[in-house]
């Protein structure tokens, strides 16, 4: 009931963009707690885009770090795989304002790491 009620009724607006917080909080229950569906239920397709992409860049980043420091750059990727299972399979990673501060730090201290390890390469 509550899925036809919801996502049977979404326009293409409504999946492209989200149909908001306010729409999930008329619905009780709605929020299952799982960052991914969260976000894109709240904000549509471009949501999880947005909420991921520092994720996205970390993997970049690891990678790149992988060729000057490959222990560092295999430890940062498991860092980044692991906060990235958590999202999904537990929430309140992506979707929380306390673990989005400890993102910040991280994706930053990743980016130092990588350009530090870039510059004496160089």
């Amino acid at each position: 009931m509550l899925f036809n009620e919801l996502v049977i009724g979404f326009g293409f607006l409504d999946v492209l963009l989200g149909v908001g917080v306010d729409h999930m909080a008329v619905v009780n229950d709605l929020l299952v707690e799982i960052d991914i569906i969260d976000v894109f239920m709240a904000f549509g397709i471009a949501g999880p885009l947005i909420f991921y992409f520092p994720w996205i860049l970390g993997f970049i980043w690891s990678f790149e770090l992988v060729r000057s420091s490959p222990r560092s750059g295999i430890c940062f990727i498991f860092l980044t795989l692991m906060f990235v299972g958590v999202s999904v399979t537990g929430g309140h990673v992506v979707n929380s304002g306390i673990a989005s501060s400890a993102t910040a730090f991280y994706i930053t201290y990743l980016y130092m790491l990588k350009e530090e390890q870039k510059s004496l390469q160089e």
